[in-house]
């Protein structure tokens, strides 16, 4: 969280916005990629507990990005019209 706030008061919250997200993008990609591999693998009842896992590391994932970069969505994505939080 403090790095985060010190890149931000250090005019880089743009470039750790941008970093950020294609990082994020990047890891969902990853991540689906992951599960359509193993759905061919296996049948929809074997394939159902994959997907909860995955969905489950997701949202425990989300939420630790978001406490780490709490600062940057209060200060620039509120600031800048267009972003996402």
């Amino acid at each position: 969280y403090k790095a985060c706030e010190d890149l931000c008061t250090h005019r880089l919250a743009a470039s750790l916005y941008a970093r950020l997200s294609a990082a994020l993008h990047e890891h969902v990609a990853h991540e689906a990629a992951r599960l359509r591999a193993r759905m061919a693998l296996v049948d929809a009842e074997a394939f159902l507990p994959w997907v909860n896992a995955a969905w489950n590391a997701h949202c425990q994932g989300t939420l630790l990005v978001r406490s780490i970069f709490l600062y940057l969505d209060r200060t620039y994505v509120i600031q800048t019209a267009g972003t996402k939080s």
